[in-house]
Protein backbone atom coordinates (compact mmCIF):
# COMPACT_ATOMS: atom_id res chain seq x y z
CA UNK A 1 0.00 0.00 0.00
CA UNK A 2 1.34 3.37 -1.01
CA UNK A 3 1.72 5.66 2.01
CA UNK A 4 0.27 8.74 0.30
CA UNK A 5 -2.88 6.75 -0.50
CA UNK A 6 -3.22 5.73 3.15
CA UNK A 7 -2.84 9.36 4.23
CA UNK A 8 -5.42 10.58 1.71
CA UNK A 9 -7.81 7.79 2.75
CA UNK A 10 -7.52 8.82 6.40
CA UNK A 11 -8.33 12.39 5.45
CA UNK A 12 -11.35 11.40 3.34
CA UNK A 13 -12.71 9.19 6.14
CA UNK A 14 -12.16 11.94 8.72
CA UNK A 15 -13.96 14.49 6.54
CA UNK A 16 -16.64 12.37 4.84
CA UNK A 17 -16.88 9.07 6.71
CA UNK A 18 -19.42 7.87 9.23
CA UNK A 19 -18.18 7.61 12.83
CA UNK A 20 -17.92 4.00 13.94
CA UNK A 21 -17.76 2.61 10.40
CA UNK A 22 -14.78 0.58 9.17
CA UNK A 23 -13.18 1.46 5.83
CA UNK A 24 -10.65 -0.64 3.94
CA UNK A 25 -7.78 1.10 2.23
CA UNK A 26 -5.86 -0.64 -0.55
CA UNK A 27 -4.92 -0.09 -4.15
CA UNK A 28 -8.02 -0.16 -6.32
CA UNK A 29 -6.35 -2.37 -8.95
CA UNK A 30 -4.71 -5.77 -8.44
CA UNK A 31 -1.35 -6.42 -10.11
CA UNK A 32 0.51 -9.62 -10.84
CA UNK A 33 4.13 -9.88 -9.71
CA UNK A 34 5.24 -9.42 -13.33
CA UNK A 35 3.18 -6.23 -13.60
CA UNK A 36 4.68 -4.84 -10.39
CA UNK A 37 8.18 -5.65 -11.60
CA UNK A 38 7.45 -4.02 -14.97
CA UNK A 39 6.50 -0.82 -13.15
CA UNK A 40 9.72 -0.96 -11.11
CA UNK A 41 11.77 -1.53 -14.28
CA UNK A 42 10.02 1.38 -16.00
CA UNK A 43 10.73 3.63 -13.00
CA UNK A 44 14.40 2.67 -13.21
CA UNK A 45 14.41 2.98 -17.02
CA UNK A 46 15.60 -0.61 -17.31
CA UNK A 47 14.74 -3.45 -19.63
CA UNK A 48 14.03 -6.75 -17.90
CA UNK A 49 13.52 -10.31 -19.01
CA UNK A 50 11.23 -12.38 -16.83
CA UNK A 51 12.17 -15.98 -16.18
CA UNK A 52 9.40 -18.11 -14.70
CA UNK A 53 10.04 -21.31 -12.84
CA UNK A 54 8.24 -23.83 -10.71
CA UNK A 55 8.60 -24.52 -7.02
CA UNK A 56 10.20 -27.85 -7.92
CA UNK A 57 12.98 -26.11 -9.83
CA UNK A 58 13.52 -23.56 -7.07
CA UNK A 59 13.57 -26.23 -4.34
CA UNK A 60 17.14 -27.16 -5.33
CA UNK A 61 18.26 -23.70 -4.19
CA UNK A 62 16.04 -23.62 -1.07
CA UNK A 63 14.92 -20.00 -1.34
CA UNK A 64 12.83 -18.61 1.47
CA UNK A 65 9.92 -16.88 -0.28
CA UNK A 66 9.58 -14.58 2.74
CA UNK A 67 12.97 -13.13 1.70
CA UNK A 68 11.37 -11.67 -1.43
CA UNK A 69 9.35 -8.58 -0.39
CA UNK A 70 7.20 -8.49 -3.54
CA UNK A 71 6.25 -12.18 -3.41
CA UNK A 72 3.04 -13.09 -1.63
CA UNK A 73 1.98 -16.70 -1.12
CA UNK A 74 -1.68 -15.67 -1.19
CA UNK A 75 -3.06 -12.69 -3.11
CA UNK A 76 -4.50 -9.92 -0.97
CA UNK A 77 -7.68 -8.47 -2.45
CA UNK A 78 -9.56 -5.93 -0.36
CA UNK A 79 -12.97 -4.39 -0.99
CA UNK A 80 -12.52 -0.62 -0.97
CA UNK A 81 -15.96 0.25 -2.35
CA UNK A 82 -17.09 2.07 0.84
CA UNK A 83 -14.01 4.27 0.76
CA UNK A 84 -14.38 4.90 -2.97
CA UNK A 85 -18.02 5.89 -2.40
CA UNK A 86 -16.70 8.74 -0.23
CA UNK A 87 -14.74 10.03 -3.24
CA UNK A 88 -11.37 8.42 -2.46
CA UNK A 89 -9.19 7.17 -5.30
CA UNK A 90 -5.90 5.34 -5.11
CA UNK A 91 -2.87 6.50 -7.05
CA UNK A 92 -2.07 4.68 -10.25
CA UNK A 93 0.38 1.86 -9.70
CA UNK A 94 2.83 3.40 -12.15
CA UNK A 95 2.83 6.72 -10.27
CA UNK A 96 3.02 5.17 -6.81
CA UNK A 97 5.81 2.78 -7.76
CA UNK A 98 7.75 5.47 -9.65
CA UNK A 99 7.62 7.81 -6.63
CA UNK A 100 8.61 5.00 -4.28
CA UNK A 101 11.52 3.95 -6.49
CA UNK A 102 12.68 7.57 -6.84
CA UNK A 103 12.65 8.08 -3.06
CA UNK A 104 14.49 4.80 -2.49
CA UNK A 105 17.19 5.60 -5.06
CA UNK A 106 17.72 9.04 -3.50
CA UNK A 107 18.04 7.54 -0.01
CA UNK A 108 21.11 5.84 1.38
CA UNK A 109 19.19 2.61 2.03
CA UNK A 110 20.17 -0.49 0.05
CA UNK A 111 17.30 -2.78 1.00
CA UNK A 112 19.71 -5.70 1.37
CA UNK A 113 18.17 -6.66 4.71
CA UNK A 114 14.86 -7.25 2.90
CA UNK A 115 15.95 -9.71 0.28
CA UNK A 116 17.65 -13.04 -0.25
CA UNK A 117 21.37 -13.56 0.03
CA UNK A 118 22.70 -12.27 -3.30
CA UNK A 119 25.03 -15.23 -3.88
CA UNK A 120 22.20 -17.71 -3.37
CA UNK A 121 20.00 -15.61 -5.63
CA UNK A 122 22.66 -15.60 -8.35
CA UNK A 123 23.10 -19.40 -8.13
CA UNK A 124 19.35 -19.92 -8.44
CA UNK A 125 19.10 -17.59 -11.45
CA UNK A 126 22.09 -19.20 -13.14
CA UNK A 127 20.71 -22.69 -12.49
CA UNK A 128 17.27 -21.84 -13.84
CA UNK A 129 18.42 -19.98 -16.95
CA UNK A 130 21.18 -22.36 -18.03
Amino acid sequence: MYVEDVASALRVVAEEGTPGEAYNVAARQVLTLDQRLEHVADALDRDVEFVHTSGRELAEYDPALDDFPLVRRVPVIIDTAKLAALGWESSSHSDAIARTVEEHVESDRTGRQHGPDREGERQAIDGITS
